[in-house]
């Protein structure tokens, strides 16, 4: 009997992507967009305000990489959308 082949986790998640809808494809583009321009925002905020740099500088890493992280997310969904057409 040969063994059942299981998708790798990083296999799973490209097959999630797969079935969802182009409709629910753009609203996640559209929502992860705006998380990363959130996270913009919050960063200017921070820079603005907060003068300490030893507590400026975690903050500022933090949303920096949350922005990263959006702006990812909606590059992944937004190349599936492109390559659907």
């Amino acid at each position: 009997m040969a063994a059942e082949k299981v998708p790798s986790r990083a296999h799973g998640f490209f097959l999630q992507i797969e079935r969802l809808s182009e409709a629910r494809l753009r609203l996640l583009v559209a929502a992860l967009a705006g998380v990363a321009v959130v996270f913009l925002v919050l960063m200017m905020l921070v820079l603005e305000h907060v003068p300490n740099p030893w507590l400026r500088a975690p903050l500022v890493l933090i949303t920096g990489g949350m922005m990263s992280a959006g702006g990812m997310g909606a590059g992944v969904f937004l190349y599936e959308l492109r390559h659907r057409r």
